[in-house]
């Protein structure tokens, strides 16, 4: 299917049917699907797409390996993980250069939380468990001393994860872009981390 996307369209066809599983849409990350999607570019290459967006990556990369989706957009642990475990998978491009998340704790916290050692015993959000966010958080956790079992983490969605973060359901948590900055410029979080500079 890959070469079927750089080979010239076929005028007139009605396209070969593709499924495409993504996971928040809504993320920078996927700009060039959304913009691929838009412009009609899989049509002008004889495709016909079919979208379907999951709440995270891990159950898009199910999709994929479960013979529902015939691409995953995904972070790249996903795929790697998927490698690892024998799945026949061919990893074609990377949308970004940096992870795009950042480590956000809510504005109401700024007195009780002020370093990355402060979250210990708190109740942090990610995407979803094993999802992107999941790692990074792990990554960071790990990076300051932290042992990632002494934090209480909990799937809240990337896309629902600043109205879990400012009505408390969760104190922080690895938040995706454009999410991460929007809360920050609102003054409904501050940063104890950027993994997107």
């Amino acid at each position: 299917m890959a070469a079927a996307l750089l080979a010239p369209g076929v005028a007139g066809s009605a396209g070969e049917p593709v499924t495409l599983a993504y996971s928040q849409l809504g993320l920078l990350a996927h700009l060039p699907w959304q913009v691929a999607l838009g412009q009609k570019y899989f049509e002008e290459q004889g495709l016909e797409p079919k979208g379907y967006n999951f709440e995270s990556g891990a159950k898009s990369i199910a999709a994929l390996i479960g013979g529902s989706a015939d691409f995953a957009a995904n972070a790249l642990e996903h795929a790697i993980k998927a490698k690892v475990q024998g799945k026949d998978l061919v990893y074609v491009f990377s949308s970004t250069r940096l992870p795009g998340f950042g480590l956000a704790v809510a504005s109401t916290q700024k007195g009780e939380i002020k370093s990355v050692a402060d979250l210990k015993g708190k109740l942090v959000g990610v995407s979803g468990i094993g999802a992107a966010s999941h790692v990074l958080l792990d990554y960071v956790l790990r990076k300051h001393g932290v042992d990632p079992k002494e934090v209480k983490v909990i799937a809240v969605g990337l896309s629902t994860f600043p109205p879990a973060l400012e009505g408390g359901k969760i104190v922080a948590g690895m938040a995706g872009e454009p999410f991460f900055s929007r809360m920050l410029a609102r003054g409904t979080a501050f940063s104890l981390g950027n993994l997107s500079s």
